[in-house]
């Protein structure tokens, strides 16, 4: 239930087993300012589902968070090859380090899914895609990934689900960490960072270094390494402003070179991108029962390309927002809030139109009655680029006993045209259609959950609808045998019924942890009743760890199905499994020396058409924390 005191407390969440569920969990980017509490306080803080932070079994929203101790546990030596272990999440990566990643949530989209770090928005404007493969681990201090529509509170591309990735924080006192590492295909890694932090407010900062040769990643291409190298920093910094109110600064800039095979022969294609954001938000306590947050933030996103078709690609999105959160009784709760966004391109394209903006109203109420809770939400957003929209939601809990409920839900989202679906410049070979109109969904889901302090499971069946969706196609010129007279354009063609199960499942019992999950999908085109292509219809994930007391030993398995790379479903990439294994060692107060193998028995598989993924690699690092 909700009490009249902010709860602020938060600590790691049991982990997740096999009818897995992720416990809801909430997460945005402001500083947790929840009034809720409850009996078990080692419940996981969230508050991305629903813009304020709440328990993990106060949530009516599939939610799965990873932590910095996961994070350090877990084999994964990237951001894309950690996600696709949370439920839910297939990842399709078209190589090693730095190469692009296209995530689909349960089914949906590659741009279906909207991604924040610390409460800014990211993503290219002109693409509709998001850098996952450009953002380091080591600057990352949680995840929270949602899953289910979110339009109603944020916007745009919360179709499939929403996730937001913070940066380290700062902590009591002073503390520091460094790490140094080398590995296969000449890897080379290093980070490090300081935090200070006082009853006044404190500062994080964090470095990080990444360099490797990589691997000869497409098929068809050079005959070459396509090496990828990235330097990025990080800095978070709090003050207490009085005893009510309090003011966050965040800032992530990340620098890479990415090299890839596009040019016939031996040319050395390569990009250099720029991923930035700012963030700096107010947070207040008004009154007991009133609380008010406001920011602003910035995200760029910018590209060069060094080939035979060169070119530079500039995003800029200039945000603002302000919420209320008003407790009008001890299980009520009202949240009312108003969002700005300003797009911004440029580069060596001359679109049609350079800058949109777009404006969001949203009011979201929870409310529990006895061992009933519900959650409902409604947003407004005005375009002026591609009108108005209205979207909502509905979420329901039933309270079984003190381990069990049964929820169910209904939501409506949508995704609005990127810069190039609209306005790309009218040339020889294409044209972007203003005419567009945005993507819609909307979803149903059940669930079942159990929770208690040593284990949890779930299940979770889902039904998603997308109607209007953006498709590039030939309209003119196609069957003249000359495919440098084609000419193609984006039409709102396609609908598409996403039907799915989810099970997870989480156990702790001593030194040992364990979690699984496992998805079945299935994704068709309402049109052509065909599977919508790049998404693996069976999944199924297993970790293990194992602590002592100065070891910790880890193994992962994914394993996926066949998928489809042809809309006419006739080719496909068949289906595979890998192992990755990680042991940490701390042979010395403050220090540890950590092994990661990835790919164990040497797969060779394919997430992407024409593109390789890693063979088997090992990473040796030493770590020092104070």
């Amino acid at each position: 239930m909700f009490s009249s005191k902010p709860f602020l407390s938060a600590s790691l969440p049991l982990a997740v087993l096999l009818f897995p569920l992720s416990a809801p969990v909430v997460a945005e980017s402001e500083t947790p300012v929840s009034k809720a509490t409850t009996a078990n306080q080692a419940d996981q803080v969230v508050v991305t589902a629903t813009r304020m932070a709440q328990t993990t079994d106060q949530t009516l929203v599939p939610v799965s968070v990873i932590t910095r101790e996961q994070i350090e546990q877990s084999p994964a030596t990237s951001l894309p090859e950690l996600l696709r272990q949370v439920p839910g999440v297939d990842m399709s990566i078209s190589g090693g380090n730095g190469k692009s990643s296209s995530l689909y949530m349960r089914g949906t989209g590659s741009g279906h899914t909207l991604v924040l770090i610390d409460g800014v928005k990211i993503g290219s404007s002109t693409l509709g895609s998001t850098p996952f493969q450009d953002l380091p681990l080591d600057q990352i201090e949680r995840i929270e990934v949602v899953r289910g529509p979110r339009s109603s509170l944020y916007g745009s591309e919360a179709i499939g689900g929403v996730i937001q990735i913070f940066t380290r924080k700062p902590k009591q006192g002073l503390s520091g960490y460094a790490k140094a590492g080398t590995g296969t295909h000449n890897t080379k890694e290093a980070s490090g960072g300081i935090s200070a932090g006082s009853d006044l407010g404190g500062v994080a900062i964090n470095l990080s270094h990444l360099k490797t040769d990589g691997i000869d990643a497409k098929d068809g291409g050079s005959d070459d390494d396509d090496g990828y190298e990235n330097n990025s920093a990080s800095i978070n910094m709090n003050v207490n402003l009085g005893d009510s109110s309090s003011a966050v600064f965040t800032a992530l800039h990340s620098d890479s070179r990415n090299e890839y095979d596009r040019s016939a022969g031996d040319f050395n294609d390569y990009a250099d991108n720029m991923q930035q954001t700012l963030g700096l938000r107010l947070n207040s306590d008004l009154s007991e029962d009133w609380t008010l947050s406001a920011g602003v933030n910035q995200h760029r996103d910018e590209s060069e390309a060094f080939d035979n078709y060169p070119g530079q690609f500039m995003t800029k999105r200039q945000g603002a927002d302000v919420k209320s959160d008003h407790y009008l009784a001890e299980t009520q709760i009202l949240t009312i809030g108003l969002d700005y966004q300003r797009d911004m391109v440029g580069g060596s394209s001359a679109y049609l139109s350079d800058e949109r903006e777009n404006v969001g109203g949203f009011g979201q109420w929870q409310a529990e009655y006895g061992d009933f809770s519900v959650l409902a939400g409604l947003r407004h957003d005005d375009s002026d680029a591609v009108g108005s929209h209205n979207t909502g939601n509905i979420n329901l809990g039933y309270q079984l006993d003190s381990r069990r409920r049964v929820l169910a839900s209904y939501g409506t989202a949508f995704k609005a045209p990127t810069f190039n679906d609209l306005y790309w410049p009218a040339g020889p070979g294409s044209a972007g259609n203003p005419d567009l109109e945005s993507e819609s969904s909307e979803s149903f889901e059940l669930g079942y959950e159990v929770n208690t302090k040593s284990y949890h499971y779930a299940a979770r069946a889902f039904v998603t609808k997308i109607d209007d969706l953006i498709d590039w196609a030939c309209t003119s010129n196609c069957d003249d045998g000359d495919w440098m007279t084609d000419f193609w354009q984006p039409s709102n063609v396609n609908r598409a019924k996403i039907k799915g199960l989810e099970l997870e499942s989480g156990y702790v019992r001593g030194p040992w942890s364990a979690t699984a999950n496992a998805s079945l999908l299935d994704p068709r085109d309402q049109d052509s009743d065909k599977y919508l292509v790049n998404r693996a219809r069976r999944t199924l994930q297993l970790d293990l760890t194992r602590s002592f007391e100065t070891v910790v030993l880890s193994a992962n398995l994914l394993a996926q199905g066949e998928r489809f790379t042809n809309e006419s479903n006739t080719t496909s990439l068949p289906g595979y499994g890998v192992v990755n294994l990680k042991a940490s060692y701390d042979f010395a107060p403050n220090w540890a020396v950590e092994a990661k193998v990835n790919n164990l028995f040497d797969k060779e598989y394919a997430t992407q058409e024409t593109s390789f993924s890693l063979d088997r690699v090992y990473l040796v690092s030493v770590r020092y924390n104070r």
